[in-house]
């Protein structure tokens, strides 16, 4: 078994400098009573049904009431996390000081080689997140054929419903994340958004603040659309009117052990809710099932890095997994994905309607439209497991 160092998590999006709440809340299990969640329901919506019989039939629109080892730090930055740990909007964790210095380091190979050469005509220095203006179609261009390979040869991915998000608003797109540092599902989501909305059509992905200190790196993630994920980048990108995704569930989520795969938690991070509240925009749901077996987890980790007293130092989990090349491991490896097959599906927006822009102060609100939207996706994650499920026995019959 080998032990992996580089144990930094995920990008966290950082920084309280728009103070939106002032109190963070710890969530126990949604109610499973009086439609999506208890005091709300879904517009439509015959009285009583529970969200597992919505989530019978295809998804309709919401109205919710009351691969080489160069390429590992740009899988890391396209991994996004909500992490409201402290007063204002998006506050959260960094990496420890150890970690940054590390991801700095250029590996023993180069700098990234699967970024595109143009990239390196660029200076970095003017490349920091903290600007919406270096997002360059032409580059996206040239880059997604080497998605579309992934996509079509390697995970295989069947996608559906990225046509139900708003054409003319900004809005959230907010994702269940899944198998780990490398997130797949991630840059799967990012290839079904610009085939069907080609590259001309603006998305932002908010990423650790810290990476943009990696020269070049920052170059490519900001082509992509990458930006620092901090409070004032995450509204501007909703002012400039440009959808921006985000994964709530952060590490937690992208760790969380092999017999959780099909469990939809956000652990309690409802920065993403109170930020569509405050600017009453709409969360569009995507979800993935089959990307978090592209690494087995074995355990979170998070207990063996409180017993090694990493926590202190800002390891917040130490996971045993199994990965190719690696077989098993401690930490965070920058595995190569296992070749799984993919199923990726973008529901109906939803709209958290009779709330105002204060109403992300109201506790309650927060938590009525925070389960809402975790158990709409459950409900999509347990369709597409249903349907695997069906494929799977016809293909043996």
């Amino acid at each position: 078994m080998k032990v992996y160092g580089r144990l930094s998590a995920i990008s966290t999006i950082d920084t309280g400098d728009v103070p939106l709440a002032k109190t963070r809340q710890e969530y126990a299990k949604p109610e499973a009573s009086g439609g999506v969640a208890a005091g709300m329901r879904c517009a439509g919506d015959a009285p009583g049904p529970g969200p597992a019989e919505a989530g019978a039939s295809a998804p309709q629109q919401v109205t919710i009431t009351p691969l080489s080892r160069d390429a590992r730090r740009e899988t890391a930055a396209n991994a996004l996390v909500v992490r409201p740990a402290t007063p204002g909007l998006l506050a959260g964790c960094r990496l420890s000081d150890a970690e940054t210095a590390e991801a700095r380091r250029p590996t023993r190979e180069g700098v990234m080689s699967l970024i595109l050469p143009r990239a390196y005509r660029e200076d970095p220095s003017r490349f920091d997140g903290r600007s919406l203006g270096r997002r360059d179609p032409a580059y996206l261009r040239d880059y997604l054929p080497l998605l579309e390979f992934l996509h079509r040869y390697y995970f295989r991915v069947v996608e559906r419903g990225f046509d139900r998000a708003p054409a003319d608003e900004p809005f959230l797109i907010v994702g269940s994340h899944n198998g780990g540092i490398n997130a797949p599902d991630t840059a799967m989501t990012m290839l079904a958004w610009y085939v069907q909305r080609g590259t001309e059509a603006p998305v932002y992905a908010l990423i650790q603040p810290d990476l943009f200190a990696v020269p070049y790196l920052n170059v490519h993630m900001m082509k992509l659309g990458g930006i620092a994920a901090t409070a004032r980048m995450a509204i501007a990108a909703l002012q400039s009117g440009a959808p921006v995704l985000v994964y709530p569930g952060a590490g937690d989520d992208a760790y969380k052990p092999y017999k959780d795969r099909h469990r939809v938690s956000f652990f309690g991070n409802d920065a993403f809710v109170r930020l569509a509240l405050r600017f009453q925009v709409p969360v569009v749901p995507v979800v993935s099932v089959g990307a978090h077996e592209t690494l087995i987890v074995l355990d979170d980790g998070r207990e063996r890095a409180r017993e090694l007293g990493l926590a202190q130092q800002g390891v917040e989990r130490l996971p045993l997994t199994l990965s190719f090349p690696y077989g098993l491991a401690l930490g965070m490896p920058f595995n190569i994905p296992f070749p799984v097959k993919m199923q990726l599906e973008m529901g109906a927006p939803i709209r958290f309607a009779h709330t105002s822009p204060a109403s992300d102060r109201d506790p309650a609100v927060v938590k009525r439209c925070y389960d809402a939207v975790v158990q709409v996706m459950q409900s999509m994650v347990d369709r597409l497991v249903r349907e695997r499920a069906g494929g799977d026995r016809a293909g043996a019959a």
